[in-house]
């Protein structure tokens, strides 16, 4: 007995795949399909199933390991080396996390008790990605009045953070060891806004700030101040002219020009 599956949505085209599982009793095929189911959805999968050798009437039973399988054909006739078909309807919920595995298993047995067969098929539940645009983000705002020694002052800045499609998971610093903030507020028709405070020693004077949305994707905010002056000074070495002019003077008993 051979198994065929197909994976269409309701009211769409049906698309064929390719899968044809050949087996024999007692070994256990499996076969990973390659589709990802969308949570929130709903999935026809038909299957055909083919007879080597005597046809007669086959019950048909299907079950997942996840209850996601609603209903399925019970019984199916093929003649002799003939074709049946059937289908088995799948309902994914909406809260159903990205990654989750299904493994459904389909069985056949003829009424005779004589013939059964069966397949294991596993799927992949994977939230469709439509956006691939970054966060926008923004710096409205700096202050800082940094002068030596750098060390006992602060500067700070506020930044907004944007994204109308997919919400903002994580904001941090790549660059910068500052104090890093974030509150939520809510954009209107511009999506939510993640509202960012930073502060940190005027001896850092640099911030790169990351946003991360639910789909990956990343947008950057950075900034610098001006330059800090240095905490030490080298001394400035004397003009040569002025160290020769000093030995002349000493030679010739005459006031020092230093």
């Amino acid at each position: 007995m051979v198994i065929v599956f197909s994976v269409e949505e309701p009211n769409s085209p049906l698309s064929v795949l390719s899968h044809l599982l050949h087996h024999s009793l007692p070994l256990l095929p499996q076969t990973d399909l390659n589709i990802s189911l969308e949570p929130g959805k709903d999935y026809i999968i038909p299957f055909s199933m083919e007879t080597n050798g005597t046809g007669g009437t086959f019950s048909i039973s299907v079950r997942d390991d996840k209850r996601f399988v609603i209903n399925f054909t019970e019984s199916v006739t093929a003649g002799s080396n003939g074709t049946a078909r059937g289908t088995f309807a799948l309902s994914v919920p909406a809260t159903v996390a990205s990654g989750t595995d299904l493994t459904i298993t389909v069985e056949a047995q003829s009424t005779s008790n004589s013939d059964f067969n069966y397949a294991v098929l596993r799927l992949a539940i994977d939230k469709k990605v439509d956006d691939f645009v970054p966060p926008a983000c923004q710096v409205t705002h700096v202050s800082e009045n940094c002068s030596f020694p750098c060390g006992l002052e602060e500067w700070s800045l506020q930044a907004e953070i944007r994204d109308n499609r997919s919400a903002v998971v994580r904001v941090f610093t790549h660059l910068g060891n500052g104090t890093l903030n974030t509150t939520q507020e809510s954009g209107g028709a511009s999506g939510n806004v993640t509202l960012v405070s930073y502060s940190a020693s005027c001896c850092a004077p640099e911030v790169e700030i990351l946003a991360v949305d639910s789909v990956g994707n990343v947008g950057v905010c950075s900034h610098s101040i001006r330059s800090v002056p240095s905490s030490t000074s080298a001394p400035s070495a004397a003009p040569l002219c002025s160290i020769v002019s000093l030995l002349l003077c000493c030679l010739l008993g005459l006031p020092s020009p230093l």
